[in-house]
C-alpha cells in the first residue's frame, strides 16, 4: 500500500491520545462507507474513482491537449457552475501556479454569476482569440449556465458557421436527458458524459474535471492513480495513522468543545482556490441541523495584517488549520543589492524565498498559539504533482464525509440551492408572463 504524502500535526490543538475513545466508532463508520450501508450511501460512488468515466471518453480526453494544440487553440473557455469550476481550477492553480503562462492552452472559467458588463468584455476579449468552448452541467437545465453558454457559443457560430463551430464545442452533461444533451446530439457537438447518480459537487473524476485538467496539460492518469491509492489507504489504515480521519475527528471534537470557526490558512495565491474547495466540501457536507463549523479562508500573512482582529477578537472560539507544501516546484534566491552596502535585507541573500516563507508561516503560528492561545493544526503536503493532486482530493473527500457521519449528518442533504432555484424560476416566470418558453 502506498505511503501518504500528507501529514497532519495536531500537537498545538489536542492531546495525542484523544483519538483512542473514538477508534471503534470511526472503524464502524468506515466499514459502513465501504459497504455502502449508511445514510446517503447512494452518492458515495465517487470513492470508486476509476468507474466515473467511460473508456471512450477517457481515451478522447487523454488526446485532447495534443489535438487542440495542433489546432493552435489558445483558450479553453469553461462555462460551468462554481461548484464544478472549483474542482478543476483549484488543481490547475496548485499544479501550474497562479501566474503561469507556459502552457500553450490557457483555461478561462465563466460561472453562473450574471453581469452584463462582464459578458460584454468577455465577448470582446474572445472575438479575435482561437478558443474552444466547454459547457458543463450535470442536469443540463441551469438557466444561468445555459444563458452564458448561449452567448459564447454565438461567437463561434458567427466566426465559423454552425457546421464548423460544432467541432469547437464540447458539452459535458448527463448521458441521456436535458437541454444540453439534446442540443449536443442534434448539432453533433462533442459530448462527454456524467453519470446520473453523480452529484455536481463530486464530479472530480468525471469528464467535468478531467477534460479541463487534460487541456491544462496535467497527467490525468497520474491524477486518477493518486486518488485510487489514497482511497485504498484511507479505507484500510488505522485511525492513528489515517490523516484524513484524524482531521475529521479533530474537527468533530473541537465542535463538541464549542469551537465555532475554522480558519484555513494558506501562504500563496496559488493555494487560495484549494482552500475554497475545502471550504465548499466542509460547509456542504458538515453543516446541517444547526451543527457544524463556519469556515473562513486567509491568505497569510496578508490577511493577518489586513483583518488583524478577525482571528483574535471574535466573540466565538476559533482554531487554525495551516496548509503547507514541503517541496514546492520553484524557488528563488533573495537577490543582493550592491548599491547599498548597509541594506539590512542583504543579510537575507543567502536564503531562498521558500525558506523565508516557512519562517513567516511559523511566525503566524507562533503568534496565534503563543500569544493568542488559538488551537492550531498543520497539514503538510509533499508537493502538487498530478499524482498528489488525486491524493489531495481523496483526503478532502474522506475528511468531509467522515466528519459529517460523526455529527450524524447526511453529507448530501442540501436545501439552500433548491430554495434559490425555486425562487428564481418563479421570478423568471413572472417577468415573461408565466410561460418560460415564450
Amino acid at each position: 500500500m502506498a505511503n501518504s504524502p500528507i501529514k497532519i500535526d495536531f500537537s498545538k490543538a489536542l492531546r495525542e491520545k484523544f483519538f483512542e475513545k473514538y477508534e471503534n466508532e470511526i472503524t464502524e463508520i468506515n466499514n459502513k462507507i465501504s459497504s455502502r450501508n449508511i445514510n446517503g450511501s447512494q452518492h458515495l460512488d465517487f470513492f470508486d474513482v476509476k468507474d466515473k468515466i467511460t473508456k471512450s471518453d477517457f481515451e478522447f480526453i487523454k488526446k485532447a491537449y495534443s489535438l487542440l494544440v495542433k489546432k493552435n487553440i489558445e483558450y479553453l473557455v469553461v462555462v460551468c457552475p462554481q461548484q464544478i469550476r472549483l474542482q478543476s481550477e483549484a488543481l490547475i492553480d496548485l499544479n501550474k501556479g497562479k501566474y503561469s503562462d507556459k502552457d500553450k492552452i490557457k483555461i478561462l472559467y465563466v460561472d453562473e454569476t450574471i453581469d452584463g458588463r462582464d459578458l460584454v468584455l468577455l465577448s470582446q476579449f474572445l472575438a479575435d482569440k482561437r478558443f474552444v468552448l466547454n459547457v458543463i452541467s450535470q442536469s443540463g437545465k441551469s438557466m444561468e449556465i445555459n444563458l452564458v453558454y448561449r452567448e459564447i457559443k454565438q461567437i463561434l457560430i458567427k466566426k465559423f458557421g454552425p457546421q464548423v463551430a460544432s467541432d469547437y464545442i464540447f458539452v459535458t452533461t448527463n448521458n441521456n436527458y436535458g437541454d444540453l444533451f439534446k442540443e449536443a446530439k442534434e448539432n453533433n457537438y462533442h459530448l462527454l458524459g456524467i453519470s446520473d447518480g453523480v452529484k455536481e459537487k463530486y464530479v472530480n473524476f468525471t469528464p467535468a474535471v478531467l477534460f479541463p485538467l487534460a487541456c491544462a496539460n496535467i497527467n490525468i492518469i497520474e491524477y486518477i492513480n493518486g486518488a485510487t491509492a489514497a482511497n485504498e489507504y484511507y479505507a484500510k489504515t488505522p485511525l492513528e495513522k489515517n490523516e484524513a480521519y484524524l482531521y475529521a475527528l479533530i474537527r468533530f471534537i473541537l465542535v463538541k468543545n464549542n469551537f465555532k470557526l475554522e480558519h484555513l490558512n494558506v501562504y500563496s495565491a496559488s493555494y487560495v482556490k484549494l482552500a475554497k474547495l475545502m471550504k465548499m466540501y466542509f460547509i456542504e457536507a458538515n453543516t446541517a441541523k444547526e451543527r457544524g463549523l463556519l469556515v473562513e479562508i486567509s491568505k497569510q500573512p496578508s490577511d493577518l495584517m489586513t483583518y488583524s482582529q478577525l482571528a483574535i477578537s471574535l466573540p466565538i472560539r476559533t482554531f487554525d488549520t495551516h496548509i503547507l507544501f514541503t517541496n514546492p516546484t520553484y524557488d528563488l534566491q533573495v537577490s543582493m543589492n550592491n548599491e547599498g552596502e548597509d541594506d539590512y535585507l542583504n543579510h537575507l541573500s543567502k536564503f531562498t524565498y521558500n525558506f523565508i516563507g516557512k519562517v513567516i508561516a511559523e511566525s503566524v503560528i507562533d503568534s496565534h498559539v503563543g500569544l493568542h492561545k488559538i488551537a492550531s493544526l498543520k497539514i503538510d503536503i509533499e508537493d502538487y504533482s498530478a499524482y498528489n493532486l488525486g491524493w489531495i482530493i481523496a483526503f478532502i473527500h474522506r475528511t468531509a464525509i467522515m466528519c459529517a457521519y460523526l455529527h450524524e449528518i447526511d453529507p448530501f442533504y442540501q436545501q439552500g440551492d433548491i430554495s434559490y432555484s425555486t425562487a428564481l424560476e418563479q421570478n423568471i416566470k413572472s417577468i415573461i408572463g408565466g410561460n418560460k418558453h415564450e
